[in-house]
């Protein structure tokens, strides 16, 4: 079984050591799971990067995930998408409808593929309630990221019955 972990430093666990990230601890705990039930085989391979965008993860999605024709696919994205760096000049890293075409786009690739599980989920509230740089009217991150966290349901929504959604707020 092939299991394929697509996201941003959410999944890469940044600033935590690798034996502790829950990529980690789940390939560990599926290792033990599946030995007891007779199986020998199962493969997580975690595809993410720290800092990536659904902008990103379109032109690698090709390479890194389908050309290996995973099983299962955990994708978690957003957090990068809806920040806003000063040279962005106001403007979010990937703007909301861009994102959720994406978003969009993604899904239906690994659908395309034959992935016979999809999971996607929000992304956890933060702490980060300062006024992002540049930004007119003011936002703050974690507007942002209820903005896009929304995106993401309405997504999900869509798919209904073709993924697995999972809301953490």
């Amino acid at each position: 079984m092939k299991i394929y972990i697509f996201g941003d430093s959410i999944c890469v666990g940044q600033h935590v050591d690798v034996s502790e990230t829950w990529p980690s601890l789940l390939s560990q705990w599926l290792k033990l799971e599946f030995k007891g039930m007779g199986r020998s085989h199962v493969c997580l391979s975690n595809r993410s990067i720290n800092g990536n965008t659904t902008w990103d993860a379109l032109g690698r999605i090709q390479f890194e995930v389908l050309a290996h024709k995973p099983d299962l696919v955990f994708m978690q994205f957003g957090l990068n998408d809806c920040n806003v760096w000063d040279s962005g000049n106001g403007l979010e890293r990937v703007l909301p409808a861009t994102f959720r075409a994406n978003l969009g786009e993604l899904i239906e690739r690994l659908i395309a593929v034959g992935v016979k599980s999809i999971i996607v989920n929000t992304n956890h509230p933060t702490t980060k309630l300062q006024i992002l740089p540049r930004s007119v009217p003011e936002k703050t991150y974690e507007g942002n990221n209820s903005i896009y966290n929304d995106i993401i349901r309405d997504v999900s929504n869509h798919y209904w019955g073709r993924i697995e959604f999972y809301d953490i707020n």
